[in-house]
């Protein structure tokens, strides 16, 4: 089964460049965003339809533990501490990594 991967801060340049790489070398892979508004979600189902759009608030802690415990990978750029906190409490075991990390593995593969 494919990985289940929820990405923060794609409406920016290092969010939506790992979704591009991501969506282009793994088109397999279930990528879930989360944006702040229609207007985000509809931007970014145009230029990856595959990709599935959550809407809300990066401190929405119920909408990050519901989203964290259907989760295989966590892509947070900031404050990924507390995001992370959020899934341990959900008792997800989704790998919470700082962007520069997946940014090198992607470059790599």
């Amino acid at each position: 089964m494919s990985p289940r991967i929820f990405i923060t801060g794609v409406s920016g340049y290092i969010g939506g460049h790992i979704v591009g790489v991501l969506s282009k070398k793994h088109p397999e892979y279930q990528l879930v965003t989360l944006v702040r508004n229609e207007d985000q979600a509809k931007t970014i189902n145009k230029t990856w339809p595959g990709v599935v759009t959550v809407i809300g608030d990066s401190d929405d802690h119920k909408l990050l533990v519901r989203e964290g415990a259907q989760t295989d990978v966590v892509l947070r750029k900031r404050s990924y501490l507390c995001f992370c906190a959020a899934l341990v409490q959900a008792g997800s075991y989704a790998q919470c990594f700082r962007t520069i990390l997946i940014l090198t593995r992607a470059r790599l593969s």
